[in-house]
């Protein structure tokens, strides 16, 4: 079971009225599924940082009195007098109060240094930036997080395939065509001026996505692909798309 750690700071009121600080681990038991329910969350907040309340109920007690033996005023008690070792007298109080403590991580945190103290020790998230614009159907979330789960189970040919999907998605989309491709699509909204680097940049990089992803399908018997090959089109799909959200 994989386990977070936190490491968390408690402010404590002293009989004195002062404050004094001291620190806590909080050791939180997370499972795959409790791991999945906080991506999903996490995918939610705009900037797709790691949000969390912790919130703590505190038992305070003033250790009142101790001793060798219990003492003559501890009353009709059955141990009074008996030598079972040292004694303590706990006097708890009502109503302890412990502000809740907000926990904000940054999304680059969580993915370089969260996730792989989880047991995600190699790329597995890519943060995607959807545009605002119809550049891109709702199904490439799916279709990617396929891709992405194929990866994670060494299925590395399916993985490629499940990319070419979002690429089939978008093309289809936006009606692009081998003569009218996805780039020029794009030039064309975006009203690029004809010396514009940004043609050549997408021209070139919707191609290279085009041959990368297009290999699962050419060689079913052929030779196997590798997870370097799948993660090249993890990582390109997800810099192509969000290079296209990007652009204005």
């Amino acid at each position: 079971m994989n386990r977070l750690s936190c490491l968390q700071y408690i402010t404590w009121l002293s009989p004195s009225a002062s404050r004094s600080r001291g620190q806590i681990q909080a050791r939180l038991p997370l499972s795959q599924a409790l791991i999945a329910q906080l991506e999903q969350r996490r995918q939610q907040d705009p900037q797709h940082a790691f949000s969390a309340v912790l919130r703590l109920q505190p038992t305070v007690a003033w250790l009142e009195q101790t001793g060798n033996t219990t003492p003559d005023d501890f009353g009709e008690h059955p141990f009074k007098h008996q030598q079972f070792g040292p004694f303590s007298r706990l006097a708890y109080f009502w109503y302890p109060q412990v502000g809740d403590l907000t926990v904000q991580v940054p999304a680059s945190v969580w993915i370089q240094q969260v996730l792989p103290g989880l047991g995600y020790d190699q790329v597995r998230y890519i943060e995607i930036k959807l545009p605002t614009s119809g550049l891109f159907p709702a199904e490439i979330l799916g279709y990617y997080d396929t891709a992405r789960r194929h990866f994670d189970l060494g299925n590395y040919r399916e993985a490629i395939a499940s990319c070419r999907d979002v690429r089939n998605a978008v093309e289809r989309h936006l009606a692009a065509t081998q003569e009218h491709p996805v780039s020029a699509i794009v030039v064309e909204r975006l009203g690029l001026a004809a010396d514009a680097p940004q043609r050549g940049i997408l021209a070139a990089a919707w191609e290279t996505l085009r041959i990368a992803t297009n290999e699962a399908h050419h060689v079913p018997g052929g030779p196997r692909l590798t997870e370097a090959d799948a993660q090249m089109c993890l990582h390109l799909t997800a810099i192509v798309l969000e290079y296209l959200a990007l652009l204005r």
